[in-house]
């Protein structure tokens, strides 16, 4: 935008005005969906997490029934 106030001459405030360029650049941002929006990654995962879960709770369960079992066989369990 450009305003020329009180010319003391019109014809150069015409050729100031003149000189002022103006590039109009219109841009467009569009949404890419990466690997981290797939809804199918989503529930493979939660399927590893559950897998994981599970599998540390199995573990811990035997880790501990085999402890109570030792301590029973060797006579220290009451």
């Amino acid at each position: 935008m450009a305003v020329v106030l009180n010319p003391t001459d019109a014809d150069s405030a015409e050729r100031l005005l003149a000189l002022v360029k103006y590039e109009a650049l219109v841009t467009l941002d569009q949404w890419v969906p990466s690997h981290k929006d797939n809804i199918g990654n989503l529930v493979i995962n939660a399927f590893v997490l559950i897998g994981i879960l599970l599998g540390f709770a199995l573990i811990s369960g035997l880790i501990f029934g085999g402890l109570r079992a030792f301590r029973r066989r060797g006579g220290r369990g009451r």
